[in-house]
């Protein structure tokens, strides 16, 4: 069979790449993918709302409410952090985003229209990608659809982790561009489109996918540029390369206003402190995928379906890191018995790659070298969400392996061969898998809830434990006869094929039967992730969908409105299972001493280790007023019950106000001893601990009661300012009880004075007698030039896209005139 004749009829013009309708058809083929999977996003408008959906919006919902311009740091959360630069508010930058909200607010699109575009988005690269390299269509397709219905990109979607998605998605077009610019057909338009791509890639933000796109598309080139010297000559990619380096270089231009402030903030949050500029190892590795685990790649619930029944050795998972048997026998068909392409060969060892890299501590003979060699990869955690690659590298082999079924008899006959291996290994594991599973989830179960187990009655704990491993065991049971069932229809149709000899029957045949073992299986697992309440017992009451709300709206009414009207500026502090433990209070401007963020500043990962040692002289110093817990307790003699509507809320009588003239005693110590004295409980109540000489005589802790009479008028308090009016009678010292970061200056009267650190993390200033404005103002430096930067970018990848077109113009007028 040839390329002329493999697709005929309808398979042929829906999804040929010659025409545009190809691409076309593979879109709205997506989109019916996506309304049968999510038709509650779809056809119901709703969204997600597990709470790392919600977590974000806070503080996105305070910006746009109050029709903010600038919004660069965030003082609702841990004391005030960097909201640009730490990745949490980020608008404007990302193209696309722009485009979608378009759609979303004028045109009526459904809220969740910018996830569900990013899956279709990722599943047209890798069709685009397959048929670049002459996959057929539908079988381009399929691998698509396939890498879209995988639990595990169905979760982090529907868990609050969209932005993985989004960079995700741009992976495929990077290497789709990159193999036609190496092809070197169409250097500036390839260059461009190359650029443009990366640009998108950077811009997305997910730090950590955006690092592995990069470093899979350095390996890529790497691999391309050779393969081209050795076949055409080391002088025929010398363009390529200069027009490729050229790409990137006007790509990162366009993120460097996003980056820059990135990279300085790295080195101030807990992803940068740890030994070598990184994250600790032990906290880099927390989420690494066991090689015990590996199983799940072809049962999925041999380690329980994530969530309560998740008896492995990461902290928790949300799901199963499932592919399927399919996959696998596809991909080993192009290695057996025949010809091994490089091109199949560059994603079989990323595949690899990528599953020894997720294992982490437990094969660090891989990630060891990378953590301590590579640059940046210690700064990142989760080595497990690295698979991420090796689904998109199992995508392409899929297709690749069966579309070499379908050119080849011999391969077809080898399907059929692995194809009853695979039978033969689910029937063993329906035989023998569900007693090894629930023996193994007795005892994982019992040593992740050791601790909750031991305070429960036992026959309770049993119950729970034996409930969940039996419950694994049928789960176990139930996948296998499914997987089964799917494989022994494409046995059929492979048997059929070879009893008939016709292989004009053998591209619908296969299509259809492998189709239905890919798709098929994946759905009843996506279904289980999306809506839990109707399949699994345990998640009875979890809904993960519902209308589209505010953060605050998903918060207790009674209590908001308490803390509302009186926390007055100052911080709460919601306990451990409070509601308002997260981000979501920011959206009523509220600030709160803890929140949620992986990358949070080390500074304020400090402070909450320390608050067994600082107690509630380390709350008092950081101005905050409530406790907010989900049931009533004793916390000592400095707090009071002051409201139980549906939280209990205790108020601090010992906290001090946020923005003060210091009333105490001053001591002048360096920033380190006065943080230590701090975090280990050791401040002296009535002294202020100044890093500076505050231009009068300090008052030492044992020469008596130390005043600085004044007062404060026309607070102003906003995101990234903080001004007032001070009347003092003598010199004073002004604290704002908000954390330090490189950025934030003072300003007098309207000139530039002295910034000072305060008990080790605030802000203060030394004011002389009188009467002064004050503006405690964020500003950052390097935001103009990295603006310049960005627009240079831009501007030369337009002209690399303009000068394409002019040339793919030129090129086309000269072969009508030539024919």
């Amino acid at each position: 069979m040839n390329d002329q004749n493999v697709e005929r009829g309808h398979f042929k013009h829906l999804l040929h790449l010659s025409s545009w309708q190809g691409a076309i058809g593979a879109i709205l083929l997506f989109a019916v993918l996506l309304t049968i999977l999510y038709p509650e996003a779809i056809l119901q408008g709703k969204v997600f709302i597990s709470p790392d959906s919600l977590a974000p919006l806070g503080f996105a919902s305070y910006v746009q409410e109050h029709e903010l311009d600038v919004a660069r740091w965030n003082p609702f959360i841990f004391n005030g952090m960097p909201a640009f630069a730490s990745l949490s508010y980020n608008p404007g930058l990302y193209p696309v985003s722009l485009l979608i909200r378009f759609v979303i607010d004028h045109l009526g699109a459904q809220p969740l229209t910018w996830l569900l575009f990013h899956y279709l988005w990722a599943g047209l690269g890798i069709f685009l990608l397959l048929r670049n390299r002459r996959v057929r269509g539908w079988l381009a397709w399929l691998a698509g659809a396939w890498f879209i219905l995988l639990p595990a990109q169905v979760a982090i979607g529907a868990y609050g982790h969209g932005s993985k998605v989004m960079t995700l998605a741009w992976i495929p077009w990077v290497l789709l561009f990159c193999d036609r610019l190496v092809g070197g057909r169409r250097l500036l338009l390839d260059a461009g489109l190359l650029a443009l791509c990366i640009s998108c890639l950077l811009l997305t933000a997910h730090v950590q996918v955006v690092y592995y796109g990069l470093m899979t598309l350095g390996l890529f080139a790497l691999f391309r540029l050779v393969q081209a010297g050795m076949s055409k000559g080391g002088g025929q990619v010398v363009k390529p390369l200069l027009f490729g380096v050229l790409a990137i270089l006007l790509a990162v231009s366009t993120a460097v206003l996003l980056y820059g402030p990135v990279q300085e903030y790295s080195h101030h949050s807990i992803r940068g402190v740890g030994e070598g500029g990184g994250a600790a190892y032990e906290y880099a590795t927390a989420w690494s995928l066991s090689p015990t685990e590996w199983i799940t790649f072809l049962i999925p619930s041999s380690r329980g379906f994530g969530e309560e029944s998740y008896f492995g050795k990461m902290p928790m998972t949300n799901y199963p890191n499932y592919l399927g048997v399919l996959p696998f026998l596809a991909a080993i068909l192009l290695f057996w018995r025949g010809p091994r392409r490089p091109f199949d060969i560059f994603f079989a060892a990323l595949l690899l790659f990528a599953t020894i890299v997720a294992a982490g501590k437990y094969l660090p003979i891989l990630y060891k070298p990378l953590y301590d060699l590579l640059p940046w990869f210690n700064r990142f955690r989760v080595p497990v969400m690295i698979l991420l690659l090796q689904q998109l590298a199992l995508a392409v082999l899929l297709a690749r392996g069966l579309e070499r079924a379908l050119r080849d008899g011999a391969a077809l006959k080898g399907m059929r061969q692995l194809t009853i291996i695979g039978i033969v290994f689910l029937l063993l594991v329906m035989v023998i898998g569900p007693g090894q599973v629930e023996s193994a989830a007795r005892s994982g179960l019992t040593e992740r809830y050791g601790a909750q187990l031991a305070r429960a009655p036992q026959p309770q704990a049993r119950a729970f434990v034996n409930g969940l491993a039996e419950q694994a065991a049928e789960w176990v049971r139930g996948e296998t006869l499914r997987s089964g069932m799917l494989l022994l229809l494409l046995l059929g149709a492979l048997e059929f094929l070879r009893r008939r000899g016709d292989h004009r029957l053998a591209v619908p045949l296969v299509l259809l039967t492998a189709g239905l073992a890919l798709l098929v299986d994946m759905l009843p697992l996506d279904k289980k992730i999306l809506n839990p309440s109707a399949h699994w017992q345990q998640r009875a009451n979890v809904q993960l969908w519902g209308r589209e709300q505010t953060p605050a709206q998903q918060l207790p009414r009674n209590t908001l409105n308490f803390l509302n009207q009186n926390l007055e500026n100052q911080r709460f502090y919601g306990l451990p299972g409070s509601r308002f433990q997260g981000n979501e209070a920011a959206a009523e401007g509220l600030a709160n001493f803890g929140g949620y963020h992986a990358a949070k500043l080390a500074l304020a990962d400090s402070v909450l280790k320390a608050l067994p040692q600082g107690g509630v002289e380390l709350l008092s110093r950081f101005a905050v007023r409530y406790l907010v817990a989900p049931q009533a307790g004793n916390f000592g003699p400095d707090f009071r019950l002051a409201d139980s509507g549906e939280e209990f809320v205790f108020e601090n009588t010992r906290a001090r106000p946020r923005l003060f003239v210091a009333n105490r005693k001053i001591v002048v110590e360096d920033v380190v001893r006065s943080r230590k004295r701090l975090l280990e409980g050791k401040a002296t109540e009535d002294v202020l601990y100044l890093d500076g000489d505050p231009g009068f005589p300090p008052v030492v802790a044992d020469q008596g009661d130390y005043a600085a009479p004044g007062s404060i008028a026309a607070v102003e308090w906003g995101l990234e300012s903080v001004s007032c009016e001070v009347d003092l009678e003598q010199p004073a010292v002004i604290v704002l009880a908000d954390m330090i970061y490189p950025g934030w200056c003072v300003d007098i009267d309207g000139a530039a004075a002295n910034l000072m650190t305060a008990d080790g993390f605030f802000r203060a200033a030394s004011l002389p007698a009188g009467s002064h404005t004050v503006n405690f103002r964020f500003n950052p430096s390097g935001m103009e030039r990295y603006m310049l930067w960005r627009w240079l970018g831009y501007g030369g990848i337009l002209l690399l896209l303009l000068g394409g077109a002019f040339q793919a113009r030129r090129q086309k007028g000269l072969s009508d005139i030539a024919a």
